[in-house]
């Protein structure tokens, strides 16, 4: 059929056929025949960080410090005019704000428990940004979806939970795994809270070696950080039990509600894990005394510890890996306690911690029953959709139940590679390595009268240790610190907690900012004390895969050096 078109029209679509005359200047930024510049661009910045030079220093080249940071303000604070034309500009965009940055692939830098990314998720993940694959619903996101329920499925069978009852999702780091159980808890408890608010007495339960995440979480969800229960740590760090049942039970009969007990699935500092089964027995049993019309969801936050999982169906006796003995045996002591995590109604995973090795974000929270997650589906009270992202042709629609509208696509991908590419067997010496690795700090250090190992209990790869100034070498008091509360300790704890900051402070300005040597961190606050101080500590943290025991080694041996140097200063 033919159209009949006015003059008037005519006009206008020939007007509108006219392209602006700048429009072409932008296709070379949106390139789809020709790959060279994303494969360029990649290679130019790869060179000009020196990252092949990654084993040799912690950070990446360059300065980063107050006055770096107010240059960097002054030079880009101001919109371009022009479309740029070649790739200098990104160049120096990149050498400007990558300078200072961990590089968590170096054996040097054991700042903190982040994680070196295996090339083959960074790929993955590059191309689904690329691709720029939003996990909203299938008609969004394609398949990309499915890698989100696969890594559900791999995980939850790793931790014995059935897959085909278990759900879960990527989110916005461990911080939204741990928001995401308080929200279900607290629907599950008061299921009006979803259209009325939160009205009455709740109190949430968390464990005193918590990650601040969960205070975060209850500030934001407007439940108050005075109202957490903290239930305090024993001298290993994982969670008094009886205590906290006590603690529970007062806020019961105080008549607040408890929708939710968090427990400690492997803590920043110690790795922790506490003892799964006996809160889930717990709480069972204060559902039946008190006959509560509820039941405390139990999560566990295991986005460090989850990876002890891998050891679970691991025999030990035969122990192809051929893992060192010591090492053997905690591995196999986290493994049971991480196994717990199938009792419990949720835990979180983080694949850009540890083992992960996946970029950020890259965090799951599963419920091991799906039901749980129905409890946030969003709708009108007709059962229409609040939302408008045509749900009638999708049928995958994670959006009317997650937080987050849009979601990266690239996380599932990522972390789907990770475990397509190292396989249990590479998770196993991963992690192996990494326990080890840690194993022989504490070992070193112990040998040697310069260092204190505060947490001598740690069943994970994170060590921390108190620098001992020449003047209290041999004191009986260094050994006393969790166990005297006397005020003469108090006063102990506060000078040796003064000299290792300052030594920090000392090492930091005289070597690390220089990237020379080992890189590590300071904790202000590790641990509570009897006396009411509590300890600061050195915190060396091991993540990369390419560590070796030469580098521990070589690493105690700075500090040493690094120590000597600050007492001549300080004499």
């Amino acid at each position: 059929m033919t159209r009949i078109l006015s003059k008037a029209t005519k006009v206008e679509i020939k007007k509108l056929k006219k392209q602006n005359n700048y429009v072409h200047e932008l296709y070379r930024w949106f390139p789809v025949k020709d790959t060279k510049l994303f494969i360029e661009l990649y290679r130019r910045i790869f060179d000009n960080l020196d990252l092949t030079n990654s084993l040799n220093r912690a950070r990446v080249r360059g300065n980063s410090n107050k006055e770096v940071y107010a240059s960097l303000l002054s030079k880009y604070s101001q919109l371009p005019n022009e479309t740029v034309k070649d790739e200098k500009l990104i160049l120096n965009l990149a050498k400007d704000f990558l300078a200072g940055a961990p590089i968590w692939k170096s054996p040097l830098l054991q700042y903190n428990v982040g994680s070196a990314t295996n090339i083959a998720s960074n790929v993955l993940y590059a191309i689904s940004q690329e691709v720029n694959v939003y996990n909203i619903n299938d008609g969004l996101a394609g398949n990309a979806l499915a890698a989100e329920k696969v890594v559900c499925r791999i995980l939850s069978l790793l931790a014995g939970v059935d897959p085909d009852k278990s759900a879960g999702i990527f989110t916005f780091g461990g911080t939204g795994t741990n928001l995401y159980a308080i929200k279900v808890a607290i629907t599950k408890a008061v299921p009006q809270s979803k259209k009325l608010g939160l009205r009455g007495k709740i109190k949430i339960a968390i464990t005193e070696d918590s990650h601040f995440s969960h205070m975060t979480s209850l500030n934001w969800l407007g439940i108050g950080e005075e109202n957490a229960i903290v239930m305090q740590a024993n001298r290993d760090r994982t969670t008094n039990i009886s205590r906290a049942e006590n603690e529970i039970k007062s806020a019961i009969e105080n008549d607040f509600l408890v929708p939710a007990i968090i427990v400690n699935g492997g803590t920043t500092y110690d790795n922790a894990i506490d003892n799964i089964n006996k809160f889930v027995e717990m709480r069972n049993k204060l559902v039946k005394k008190y006959e509560l019309r509820y039941v405390p969801h139990v999560h566990v936050d295991s986005v460090i510890g989850w990876s002890f999982l891998v050891f679970r169906d691991y025999d030990f006796d035969r122990n192809e890996l051929d893992i060192e003995s010591n090492t053997l045996k905690i591995l196999n002591i986290q493994a049971k306690k991480a196994a717990a995590i199938a009792m419990a109604d949720s835990w979180g995973v983080d694949f850009h911690k540890g083992i992960g090795s996946s970029p950020i974000p890259c965090s799951m929270v599963i419920m091991n029953n799906s039901d749980s997650f129905a409890t946030l589906l969003q709708q009108n009270e007709d059962g229409s959709n609040l939302h408008q992202l045509a749900q009638e042709f999708s049928h995958i629609n994670p959006v009317s139940y997650t937080l987050e509208t849009s979601r990266p696509g690239g996380a599932a991908l990522a972390g789907l590679t990770t475990i397509f590419t190292l396989g249990v067997k590479g998770l196993q010496a991963h992690l192996a390595n990494l326990v080890q690795m840690a194993r022989l700090t504490r070992v070193l250090a112990h040998s040697d009268a310069n260092f204190n190992i505060v947490n001598t209990d740690s069943l994970g790869f994170v060590t921390m240790l108190q620098l001992i100034p020449i003047s209290l070498q041999g004191s009986s008091l260094v050994n006393k610190q969790l166990e005297d509360n006397s005020p003469k300790m108090a006063k102990f704890i506060e000078n040796l907690n003064k000299y290792n900051e300052d030594f920090f402070s000392f090492d930091k300005k005289d070597r690390i900012h220089k990237n020379q040597g080992v890189e590590y961190s300071f904790s202000k606050g590790y641990c509570s004390t009897p006396s009411g101080i509590k300890i600061s500590a050195i915190k060396l943290y091991p993540t990369s895969p390419l560590i070796t025991p030469e580098h521990i080694e070589e690493a105690i041996n700075t500090l040493i050096t690094s120590k000597d140097n600050f007492d001549k200063q300080i004499q």
